[in-house]
């Protein structure tokens, strides 16, 4: 029993030591969460982990996304059924999936991905196969986070209208100095060469 515990004590112990790392500090390691670029989950207090096309979305209510070609036509809302996670104030982890939990989405558009070139070539054989690939997405707009078997309404929601800047008002720019406009230099024309009329002996 002694051996079993110094041996048990010695596996967390090499468990819970620190790991090197290098010297300079990658994107993980500098913030304190990894997060997608362009993901805007982390204001939001709502948000789910979906399944869709072999791969895991993390989206909030109006996100924009891009996945795998879905079917469906431009205007339709689909379901995502396989929900991993919801996050927000009483967050739930799914095993593997969150029951009764759905995330709706209204198909924008459907798009293809850049070109992939796939070229090969045996040397020597005068063999050579040059084919090209575009990948088919669909770009969705995330509607709703569903709970407890609730079913997404047919139609999407109107997309809320974003509020534009304010405008500057024109006395706030008559108060700053206006500086004058700088005239434009002249262009010098260049002088041309004569052209060469033959070779020198």
């Amino acid at each position: 029993m002694v051996i079993a515990d110094l041996s048990v004590r010695v596996l967390f112990q090499v468990a819970l030591k620190p790991l090197k790392t290098h010297s300079k500090p990658t994107v993980r390691s500098r913030c304190e969460r990894f997060q997608a670029p362009g993901s805007n989950t982390r204001g939001r207090k709502m948000f789910a982990v979906i399944r869709a096309g072999g791969k895991q979305y993390r989206v909030a209510a109006e996100d924009v996304i891009r996945v795998d070609r879905v079917t469906g036509e431009p205007g339709q809302v689909i379901e995502f059924g396989e929900v991993l996670m919801l996050g927000g104030d009483a967050p739930q982890l799914g095993t593997p999936m969150v029951a009764g939990a759905t995330v709706a989405g209204e198909v924008l558009q459907h798009t293809r991905g850049d070109k992939v070139i796939a070229f090969k070539k045996r040397r020597r054989k005068n063999s050579r196969r040059k084919r090209g690939y575009r990948h088919e997405f669909s770009v969705i707009r995330i509607t709703e986070i569903l709970t407890n078997g609730a079913k997404p309404s047919e139609t999407p929601p109107a997309r809320p209208k974003r509020e534009g800047k304010p405008k500057v008002e024109a006395q706030a720019v008559g108060d700053a100095e206006v500086k004058p406009a700088k005239k434009k230099a002249a262009k010098k024309s260049a002088a041309k060469k004569p052209a060469a009329k033959g070779k020198k002996k």
